[in-house]
């Protein structure tokens, strides 16, 4: 009798960790599947009337979220010099900000980055950085000419939404994304007069001190120099998700991150969308229409956000565009995009699944993410009730 209890003991014992094993298992092959997770359009929309001061394709609007809950979209408008704050909850105008002159000088807004309602940064086409108040009065401005380096080449910065890299501030100091430097390679046939390494990644500019400081991480290898091409494709989309930056370069499927931007840890993230990219810039000598009409046809890695509430990061995809587009309406065409793929990616770097979309139905590139979703622009120039009086959000879910 005994050994039949010992017996009947061990079968269930067996039988709850062999169930047990499977339970784990099956987690297991959940978090590593890449169809795990994907987003589906809900029925909830957001429209927002907007004022005739607004550009509704603007390439910098982001969202802000005030710590009384708050939430608001912040769209700067270059062609009236102002930033207009919406309200989330009401969908309608809250204030617009003024740009005023420095001194005798004019600022004229590139793109911005909001503290809070009293504290913003701005950008502009010259080589300074503006901090102002509610009111568009200049707090302070920073020079980036004053920067200078024997070894290394340093740009501007921006904080547009169109090429996603907002704002960062940490310990008071901006980390200011970078370019490479046309003039460093396209100043000669061939493009051959400079190194990776001598382009810096980031800066870090110190808003008590104003003192500019170049990063040691450089950027990798996008291209070949050696090629006899022009206008490659060097862009990026950078995110801070708190703890690491995180990168996602237009010309590469790999993932990059940093947490203090001495080495990068790579991850692969290869999209079912886009095949193998040939970042093969143009021929030596195009014209200003060539480099305009590659940019918004060819197909690439796209912007890359964080969902804090899902701890997620959502990474657009482009594919090539199958017709010609129209160069006069360069940014509403660089908004709005053909076909595309948003990849659902987890905290530990893996595509955990891939949202297709068909082209003619959303503005991709115009986007924010809250509580409850990702919400992406209906405002596509193919939509037969496109309305440019009315910004038009729809939220995903991710399921």
């Amino acid at each position: 009798m005994k050994n039949l209890i010992y017996c009947s003991h061990a079968i269930i014992t067996l039988v709850y960790f062999s169930l047990l094993t499977i339970l784990l298992a099956s987690c297991a092959t959940n978090t590593n599947d890449k169809n795990a997770f994907t987003l589906t359009e809900s029925s909830e929309t957001k429209r927002i009337a907007i004022c005739d001061e607004t550009n509704l394709y603007s390439n910098d609007i982001h969202y802000y979220k005030e710590p009384s809950g708050v939430e608001y979209l912040s769209i700067s408008n270059a062609d009236a010099n102002n930033i207009a704050f919406y309200r989330l909850d009401s969908c309608k105008l809250s204030h617009i900000i003024r740009i005023k002159r420095d001194g005798k000088y004019p600022i004229n807004i590139g793109s911005h980055g909001v503290i809070n309602l009293d504290d913003i940064f701005i950008t502009t086409m010259n080589p300074y950085v503006y901090r102002i108040n509610r009111n568009g009065d200049v707090i302070k401005n920073y020079n980036f000419m004053s920067y200078c380096s024997e070894n290394r080449v340093c740009s501007g910065m921006d904080c547009l939404s169109l090429v996603y890299h907002p704002l960062v501030i940490i310990n008071g100091k901006i980390f200011c994304p970078q370019r490479i430097p046309p003039t460093r390679w396209n100043g000669s046939p061939n493009g051959t007069n400079f190194e990776f390494d001598e382009c810096p990644l980031s800066l870090t500019l110190d808003t008590a001190t104003g003192v500019l400081e170049a990063l040691p991480l450089s950027f990798p290898e996008l291209f070949d120099k050696n090629d006899g091409r022009q206008s490659h494709n060097e862009g990026y989309s950078r995110i801070y998700d708190g703890n690491q930056f995180v990168f996602s370069f237009f010309a590469l499927s790999d993932i990059y991150v940093t947490q203090d931007f001495k080495q990068f840890t790579t991850y692969s993230a290869t999209s079912k969308l886009i095949g193998e990219i040939k970042n093969q810039g143009l021929k030596s000598g195009y014209d200003m229409q060539q480099g305009q009409e590659d940019y918004l046809t060819r197909e690439e890695y796209g912007n890359i956000l964080y969902d804090q509430y899902r701890e997620v990061y959502y990474r657009f995809c482009y594919a090539k565009s199958k017709k010609k587009v129209n160069v006069q309406y360069y940014f509403e065409n660089a908004l709005c995009r053909e076909d595309f793929s948003i990849q659902i990616i987890n905290k530990d770097f893996q595509v955990v699944g891939e949202t297709m979309f068909k082209a003619g139905k959303y503005a991709p590139k115009i986007f924010f993410v809250n509580e409850d979703g990702l919400w992406l622009s209906e405002n596509n120039l193919e939509r037969e009730d496109m309305n440019e009086d009315t910004l038009v959000f729809r939220c995903l879910k991710l399921q």
